[in-house]
């Protein structure tokens, strides 16, 4: 949604979802904690024809996920700009 200005109906009802924690990951009313993304990814599948998704929630985490799909064990020229680090924890491998 970037920038663009949003009408007061939209912020009301996401000031509304936000006053409860919510499960992104799991369904917790599934039986087995069903990953409540597969939804979204089977749609994704439906629209480009896709043999399965991935849904991610950050681009670190796409990029990361990409380049290990696409081009394992191969140079691949990363601009400094684009080197993160997230909570000290996770990096893309150099």
């Amino acid at each position: 949604m970037g920038r663009a200005q949003q009408s007061q109906s939209a912020i009301e009802a996401v000031t509304q979802a936000m006053r409860d924690p919510v499960t992104l990951e799991y369904d917790l009313t599934a039986p087995g904690a069903v990953i409540a993304s597969r939804a979204l990814a089977d749609l994704l599948c439906r629209l480009t024809g896709a043999e399965d998704a991935c849904i991610v929630n950050n681009n670190a985490a796409a990029v990361l996920l990409m380049l290990a799909a696409t081009a394992a064990g191969k140079e691949v020229v990363v601009s400094r700009g684009e080197l993160v680090e997230i909570g000290g924890a996770f990096r893309i491998p150099t």
